[in-house]
């Protein structure tokens, strides 16, 4: 729930800052519009990470994930469920099954993300939308993803990752269908409406996968193995965009990249799926012998 309200902030800025830049870059070009949108990053981010950014659990009187205060009083059983499969070192995360898994999951979520969001915009223009409403489009993803987060958060706290991912794979999955059905003549309501239910079901990456890798790595190097398995959110991520140019210069169309998606998303849930499962097998060895 923490992760998926803090997450919120991705959705606003795509809201305020994807229109923006297609107004921008329809009035002073591409090469402006990059460097004035620099400039706002640098009077934003640089700031916000100077005066608020922590250092460590300790500043704020707290301990690191997966630790616990020696003073404090547990029955028998939040002892049992408080128990860590292993203790996690950088070497042994990286031979273990869920990383890989994980890993694999990043990469496929990343591809479809931004096999999107990269090209929504494009994708509505080579129909024959308005820039501008086709800009909106992506704002209004991000506009839903303001309360998907935190929503998604919430479910995954409460239903399980695993459910909880699985029904908003289903959701992108609707999503996914209406945006590759629109064609020039689909009505603007049909556009929104689409946007709208993939906007919803795509907030769930960032809440779900951050909370599944903090319930198997917890510990004291939860923040190193976590960062190594960013990197391949970052790889998908690279090759969706380039892909979903490559086919649509090769097709003339975004319907097979968009298309493509659907197994992207569908490899993501298999990720969470398996490690799930891997995870509960883990506990419930450690359990036995506890």
């Amino acid at each position: 729930t923490a992760i998926g309200i803090a997450t919120m902030g991705q959705g606003l800025g795509a809201l305020l800052i994807v229109p923006l830049s297609q107004f921008l870059i329809s009035d002073f070009g591409w090469r402006l519009a990059f460097a004035i949108l620099a400039g706002l990053m640098l009077l934003t981010v640089v700031p916000a990470n100077a005066f608020f950014q922590r250092r460590s659990p300790q500043d704020l009187g707290q301990l690191p994930d997966g630790e616990m205060s020696p003073k404090a009083e547990q029955t028998g059983s939040q002892r049992r469920k408080n128990l860590k499969v292993r203790e996690w070192t950088v070497h042994s995360a990286i031979r273990s099954f869920p990383f890989w898994s994980i890993t694999l999951g990043h990469v496929a979520i990343g591809m479809g993300l931004f096999m999107i969001i990269t090209h929504v915009v494009a994708h509505m223009v080579s129909l024959g939308f308005d820039k501008l409403v086709a800009a909106f489009v992506v704002g209004m993803i991000g506009f839903v993803r303001i309360g998907g987060t935190a929503l998604w958060g919430f479910a995954s706290d409460h239903l399980g990752r695993q459910k909880a991912y699985g029904l908003s794979t289903l959701i992108i999955w609707v999503g996914l269908a209406g945006l590759v059905g629109i064609h020039s003549g689909s009505p603007l309501w049909l556009v929104y409406a689409a946007s709208i239910v993939y906007g919803i079901g795509h907030s769930a990456g960032n809440p779900t996968y951050g909370a599944l890798i903090a319930d198997i790595f917890s510990g004291a190097k939860i923040g190193t193995i976590y960062g190594m398995i960013e990197i391949s959110f970052g790889l998908g991520s690279a090759f969706g965009a380039w892909l979903g140019g490559y086919l649509f210069d090769l097709t003339g169309s975004y319907r097979l990249p968009f298309s493509i998606c659907f197994l992207s998303f569908g490899i993501s849930y298999l990720a969470i799926y398996s490690c799930q499962a891997w995870h509960s097998r883990e506990l419930a060895r450690v359990h036995s012998r506890g």
